[in-house]
């Protein structure tokens, strides 16, 4: 995938409990000053999604937990704050020996009969209670 470069996202924590949830202020501002009304490479919208990894000896999987969508404008521009929830009964972040969960909020541009860009970082699922606890994935080193 490609890196959108007129993407920015800006995370207000990037620990969260279970339970609780992840803040994004994204805004997409392309400089060119052209109309966004193409056939080919045109920007429908911008996807923002929580996803859970789990790595482990052998097998790789891979949920998307919660997704928002933000409209563009005539000129493919995006403005908003999207809040994506934990689930309560979501594990928390692990890094483990024999198993790995991890969780990143992906960014995705959705451009219309072309590659779509993305961009994604990680955060940190924490046990309630545990946001001023952990700085890094349990167990704890």
């Amino acid at each position: 995938m490609n890196y959108d470069p007129n993407l920015s996202i800006e995370i207000e924590h990037d620990i969260a409990e279970v339970g609780g949830s992840f803040v994004c202020t994204v805004r997409r501002s392309p400089t060119d000053g052209e109309t966004n009304a193409k056939t080919v490479g045109q920007v429908r919208a911008v996807q923002i999604a929580l996803v859970m990894t789990t790595e482990g000896r052998g097998d790789v999987d891979s949920e998307r937990i919660g997704e928002n969508s933000l409209p563009v404008d005539e000129y493919g521009m995006a403005d908003g704050v999207v809040n994506l929830a934990v689930p309560t009964d979501a594990p928390v972040s692990y890094d483990g020996a024999l198993i790995r969960v991890v969780y990143r909020i992906e960014a995705r541009t959705d451009i219309r009969l072309g590659r779509d860009q993305q961009s994604s970082a990680e955060v940190l699922v924490v046990p309630v209670g545990g946001a001023g606890v952990y700085r890094s994935a349990h167990p704890l080193p």
